[in-house]
């Protein structure tokens, strides 16, 4: 088991909320504790967590890539005209 102290607790409540865990915190004699299965299955979420932003991460990358083109605006051709027209 591992000893929490204050800011533990607000953190693993942080993340608890974040990733819609239910972590078991256990009361011992006014002290915090975490079993340290749980522990490494709170890592292991954080890890899948941060993979899968980067996997969205990198798809907004290459979809910006692949459809983004850059607007040179024209004034004439913003207003339907040509510049031959002057």
């Amino acid at each position: 088991m591992n000893k929490l102290d204050e800011l533990d607790i607000k953190l693993l409540d942080r993340i608890s909320n974040k990733l819609s865990l239910k972590i078991d915190i256990k009361e011992i004699d006014n002290e915090f504790y975490i079993k340290n299965e749980d522990y490494y299955s709170i890592l292991d979420e954080l890890y899948d967590y941060v993979g899968h932003l980067e996997e969205r991460i990198e798809d907004l990358e290459q979809d910006m890539q692949e459809n983004y083109e850059p607007k040179h605006i024209d004034e004439y051709e913003y207003y339907g005209v040509s510049r031959k027209d002057f």
